[in-house]
């Protein structure tokens, strides 16, 4: 019987950021981080960071879906992200879209000029905080937290031990032990 514990990433060794570093930033340490797992020859290129606060405590993500939601500010409301997530699951036209932003106002800008208020944003403005669903116990059996993931739409999961975040169970890593799996299978 596999545990979290034996996939999650530890938290010491993922790629974190303080709370007050600009987005520009987190993306520089996303891109060092991705160049050196390729030069070394990783495969997996890491997508998010972990936010820290002042005291070393996880406060929240940083994902590449975060920086682009940020794009668009009227959506970081309740009825903002009320809105995204129906029109993720309704299959709604690309007009009825276009629509949508105008009705919004969304972009009384253009994309450069966007891209250059996101990217001065403190991560902290721009993160999102982990939801009840997105955290998981190190003791916790491989087969609950994949389950946890599939109904709660997350590509990680916080992994906790004594009310402390101890490390992070990645989509990636539970594909990999679905890959191994297939390969045992074969023989």
């Amino acid at each position: 019987m596999q545990i979290v514990k034996d996939l999650m990433v530890p938290i010491e060794k993922y790629v974190s950021v303080p709370e007050s570093t600009t987005v520009r930033e987190a993306i520089g340490v996303l891109e060092k981080v991705r160049h050196n797992y390729q030069t070394e020859g990783k495969e997996y290129k890491p997508r998010q960071v972990i936010v820290l606060d002042s005291e070393h405590r996880v406060v929240g993500m940083l994902s590449q879906r975060d920086v682009v939601v940020a794009l668009e500010p009227k959506y970081r409301s309740e009825q903002g992200d009320e809105a995204i997530s129906h029109t993720a699951f309704a299959n709604f036209s690309p007009e009825l879209l276009k629509s949508m932003m105008k009705w919004y106002a969304l972009w009384g800008e253009s994309f450069d000029e966007r891209c250059r208020k996101v990217v001065n944003m403190q991560v902290k403005d721009c993160m999102h905080a982990p939801r009840r669903d997105e955290y998981v116990k190190e003791s916790e059996r491989l087969e609950v937290a994949v389950h946890q993931m599939v109904m709660g739409g997350n590509r990680s999961l916080l992994v906790n031990a004594d009310d402390r975040i101890v490390g992070i169970l990645r989509l990636s890593d539970v594909f990999q032990q679905v890959a191994l799996a297939s390969k045992k299978a074969d023989k």
